[in-house]
């Protein structure tokens, strides 16, 4: 070679640059996992007008650091930069180059990226404003405009950086104009090189001086890209191998990140000899389900359950958007949110937390995708409409994005005129919403019950609409159990209220009239086939006291393929039957309701159970609960 060494320009009496790179320390806190999402992010962007899928490869292996093209000058790079802060005392920088310098002469770990069905890094002979050199040359700045492409702050250049403990990359390409281009970049410190000049701390290795070489390149002895192969490789030198669980952590990030794009066959990834493709990612995902933080296995079950629900929606006609959503308990209660060619932007939590299961928003469409890119955020996991120039308009513009999987979610679900409360009333009383707040400020509740009354119930509501419930799944059945409070015979069974979330295990320990943790004032005619079910966690929601309807919340500490759940107002001379009108679950099922008894409800133990009610009753109020059943 006619050249073998990294160049670090001058300064020129400018910036002295440090170790506390802004866009490496981006990443440094989960290297891996952006490394992961950024790679992708560019293949994807760089398949696009080809027909077959993008392929990207993992694989590391290991070499001696002196193999490394310029490695000498790369070494005294290092050596000088030492010396430099050891007398500014930065011990950040002084105990990264000690690190570097013992590892320039051992071996060291190299991990290959190379992709493949792409257009490769494209404009390598270029001055400015290409693909090859805003990777390479610039800050700041990136070539991809807004609309399927993405990164378009051109910070997701630092994430394999920030992966090497060398800092530095080798980068090679063949575009699609079949020009081949490799060059190796170094991101240290300002430095004083051999000749008294103060550097800028960025090395490059190639040509001359900036350039690069216009060959097609390889560090990895196993691996040799064709000149007709279209596509980029990535070598990172020092890569941070840690604990050995590179593969573990690449394949959960780029599954929690791209599921979707590897779901509908755009992506397939290889990781040394792990392939990940539509066809291998039933098998994958069980494999590394323990490993993801983004909810990639929900959002899975959710595109391959039976049970989905689909629908998509023209939005402003600007593009689809897709909405796959599976009401189930147990799952994450949250929206993957994607766009463009795959990649999942955010997890949504849904609005109503009454409501359980998961659901993925897919939104295409250049139209689309032109207003939402410019919103996210540099590392494009959100979007802020404050960055907009037109901040109402982008804020309206995503609200309407997020109201669509809402008001689908309530309109399943039957909760389409309801939302939820948060408020701090204490466990006995009913948490109130703001609209029952507002209708009068002298109205209040006291935190205990002074008085017990009686009222006379006449009935005179019409029974709540709640569709989604099968009446053919309505259970009835002779041998169940009728509840009766007045009853002097029989054991004692449940009050749902509980302080603690220890219940009470034996009804026999407990007196009549005892507000207790899962039994308690409620006798129950003798049925054999019925079993006591301990409950815990019972809260009591107001949502509209002028029809009676109420949410009550509460976790059984057993299974019960069928049960019946008896409800009371609380009193202190015991309980008062509640006359329920009508009653409905999350998700929804079919129930049975006679007087204030629902019947038909199976039991998880440990899994909320939240039953939607209209009583007789148009005031603030708490309710035991006693509930048996078939276990």
């Amino acid at each position: 070679m006619l050249n073998d060494k990294f160049y670090f320009p001058s300064n020129n009496g400018g910036e002295v640059k440090g170790i506390s790179d802004s866009g490496i320390e981006t990443f440094s806190g989960n290297s891996i996992k952006g490394l992961g999402r950024e790679i992708i992010q560019n293949s994807l962007d760089a398949n696009e007008g080809f027909k077959e899928p993008a392929i990207v490869e993992f694989s590391l292996f290991t070499t001696k650091f002196s193999s490394l093209p310029g490695s000498k000058s790369l070494k005294d790079a290092f050596t000088y930069a030492r010396k430099y802060w050891d007398k500014q005392n930065s011990k950040k920088a002084q105990n990264f180059f000690d690190l570097a310098i013992l590892q320039s002469d051992s071996d060291i770990n190299v991990l290959r990226i190379s992709d493949f069905n792409t257009s490769g890094l494209t404009g390598s002979k270029e001055s400015y404003n290409s693909a090859w050199i805003n990777l390479t040359k610039s800050s700041g700045v990136s070539d991809k405009a807004y609309g399927s492409a993405m990164g378009s702050f051109g910070i997701g250049k630092f994430a394999t950086f920030a992966t090497s403990s060398l800092r530095t990359v080798f980068y090679n390409t063949v575009d699609t104009e079949g020009i081949k281009a490799f060059q190796g970049i170094s991101r240290l410190t300002s430095f004083i090189d051999e000749n008294g000049e103060t550097t800028q701390g960025i090395g490059y290795y190639g040509e001359e001086k900036t350039i690069p070489k216009f060959e097609n390149l390889s560090l990895d002895p196993d691996f040799n890209r064709l000149d007709t192969q279209t596509g980029t490789d990535i070598f990172i030198p020092g890569f941070k191998n840690l604990e050995n669980k590179w593969e573990e952590e690449i394949i959960s990030a780029i599954l929690d990140g791209f599921l979707y794009a590897i779901f509908n066959g755009n992506l397939i990834i290889k990781v040394n000899d792990i392939l990940i493709n539509s066809e291998t990612l039933s098998v994958v995902m069980e494999e590394y389900k323990d490993s993801f933080t983004e909810g990639a296995y929900y959002y899975y079950e959710v595109l391959t359950s039976p049970d989905k629900i689909y629908f998509e929606k023209n939005y402003r006609n600007n593009g689809i958007i897709k909405i796959w959503i599976l009401l189930k308990e147990s799952m994450n209660n949250k929206t993957a949110m994607v766009r463009g060619a795959g990649m999942k932007i955010k997890d949504a939590k849904f609005s109503n937390s009454l409501i359980s299961g998961a659901a993925v928003m897919v939104i295409e469409g250049q139209g689309i995708q032109d207003v939402i890119v410019p919103l996210e955020n540099p590392t494009h996991t959100d979007w802020e409409p404050k960055r907009s120039e037109n901040v109402p308009y982008a804020r309206n513009y995503i609200k309407g994005i997020n109201e669509l999987i809402r008001s689908k979610l309530a309109e399943l679900s039957g909760l389409n005129d309801l939302e939820e409360i948060d408020s701090n009333v204490g466990e006995y009383l009913p948490l109130i919403s703001d609209e029952e707040k507002d209708q009068s400020k002298d109205e209040s509740v006291a935190n205990e019950i002074k008085t017990v009354f009686k009222k006379e119930v006449i009935k005179k509501r019409e029974k709540l609409n709640l569709n989604n419930l099968d009446s053919n799944l309505n259970k009835e059945t002779s041998k169940q159990t009728t509840f009766d409070p007045d009853s002097k015979n029989g054991e004692n069974f449940g009050s749902g209220h509980n302080k603690t979330k220890n219940s009470i295990k034996n009804p026999d320990d407990v007196k009549d009239h005892t507000p207790g943790e899962g039994f308690g004032n409620a006798r129950f005619k003798e049925h054999t086939h019925l079993q006591p079910i301990s409950v815990i966690n019972i809260r009591t929601l107001v949502q509209k006291k002028q029809e009676g309807r109420y949410i009550l919340l509460f976790t059984p500490e057993s299974n019960a393929s069928d049960s019946e759940i008896a409800i009371f107002l609380v009193g202190e001379n015991g309980g008062e039957k509640v006359d329920i009108i009508s009653a409905m679950t999350m998700p929804p099922i079919s129930l049975t309701i006679e007087g204030n008894t629902i019947k038909g409800l199976p039991l998880i133990s440990g899994v909320q159970t939240k039953v939607i009610l209209q009583i007789d009753f148009d005031d603030y109020m708490a309710m035991e609960v006693n509930v048996r059943g078939i276990q």
